[in-house]
């Protein structure tokens, strides 16, 4: 058992920080992924050349040549199952995970009083024209609550996940996520949140997380389930 909510966000998101060059560089290499996804997701297949496209294709089949000759975590089963960090959530998270190529991605800084999470969505996260889908939205504010919890002393999973959507959240703008431990009775625990753009609140949220166990974060005492 970690000895404090801040080893326990350690372990689940900071090593990959110090990454090593190579890490860097696959890193680099999601990025890029990312706006290539971007540029696709509104080709216009009616206007393209053929010869245009069959260059693009030849270069998608020998990216894909190339990725699957590197060395792969497969043999774990899942990405949870893999070493450290690779099995961490700041590297495979849909959300947060700089490993994972369908990821906005959500950049955490986990405070004990203030958690806060910045990301500048993309053409990959549209719903409604020129705003973000408000089920990502709401995969956003369950990723930062999750993490905020830790505050509370205990870690729990997601029970109950309510989002006001009072605007709607731009594409291509700095959103800034905030969130924050409202209350802990027993194993349920509370915390509150919202989202803002340039000053102006875009949504209002609340999650309700089960501790596993009575066991608060440093250990101490309590009881399994």
């Amino acid at each position: 058992m970690p000895s404090s909510s801040h080893e326990v966000y350690d372990r689940w998101f900071t090593l990959g920080d110090q990454a090593d060059p190579r890490r860097a560089r696959m890193h680099a290499l999601v990025e890029r992924l990312r706006r290539i996804g971007d540029a696709v997701v509104l080709l216009d297949p009616e206007t393209s050349q053929d010869a245009h496209l069959a260059l693009a294709e030849e270069a998608a089949d020998q990216l894909e040549r190339q990725v699957a000759v590197l060395p792969h975590h497969r043999n774990h089963g899942t990405a949870a199952g893999a070493p450290v960090p690779a099995s961490m959530l700041s590297e495979r998270s849909p959300i947060s995970g700089r490993m994972n190529v369908a990821a906005p991605p959500l950049t955490l800084r986990y405070r004990p009083d203030v958690t806060t999470a910045s990301v500048t969505y993309s053409q990959l996260s549209e719903g409604p024209e020129g705003g973000v889908h408000g089920g990502v939205v709401a995969a956003s504010f369950d990723e930062l609550l999750g993490v905020a919890q830790m505050a509370s002393g205990a870690v729990g999973y997601t029970i109950e996940l309510t989002v006001r959507y009072l605007r709607k959240t731009p594409l291509h703008v700095a959103v800034t996520y905030e969130a924050w431990v409202a209350k802990r009775e027993g194993r349920r625990i509370q915390v509150d949140a919202r989202s803002t753009a340039d000053g102006v609140t875009l949504c209002e949220a609340t999650g309700i997380f089960l501790a596993m166990q009575e066991t608060p974060v440093d250990g101490t005492t309590g009881t399994s389930l």
